[in-house]
């Protein structure tokens, strides 16, 4: 759920344009968006997410002090750096048979000729912080050849 101010003078094609698509937003889904909001349940949702980005951030930075973290201070998920020669779909089926879930790199490629030499971690998917400890010390393990 999205709400967007629109110049007055574009309204109109705005609309229609996306009357015409598929895509319908559930009258009970803006209404319970639209009350959290307004309740400042949304603001204390976020400030939560913020707080457990921030969390798991330093998890991160704490079990892998070498890799610089790029961007956003604290990113939902971090690109990890496998080195010269690793393929990222290897690395990827490794961690999945230990029970870690990544993505590689090769799945973002637009020039075939580009490097896989990444994977996507996400930070925001485990379903708490210990787990999101036991991901990445199962990654560093893996990756410590």
């Amino acid at each position: 759920i999205a709400f967007m101010v629109i110049p007055p003078d574009t309204q109109n094609a705005f609309e229609l344009s996306i009357f015409n698509t598929n895509v319908k937003t559930c009258s009970l889904d803006a209404e319970i968006v639209t009350e959290a909001i307004n309740s400042g349940a949304a603001h204390r949702m976020v400030e939560k997410r913020i707080a457990l980005a921030k969390q798991v951030n330093a998890i991160y930075d704490e079990i892998f002090p070498e890799i610089k973290k790029a961007g956003h201070p604290n990113p939902y998920y971090r690109w990890h750096p496998l080195g010269e020669g690793i393929d990222s779909s290897d690395v990827e089926k490794r961690l999945l048979a230990r029970g870690v879930s990544v993505l590689p790199s090769s799945i973002y490629r637009v020039d075939p000729k580009a490097k896989d030499d990444h994977i996507r971690i996400s930070l925001s998917t485990a379903g708490s912080v210990e787990e999101v400890r036991k991901g990445l010390e199962i990654i560093k393990n893996e990756l410590s050849y």
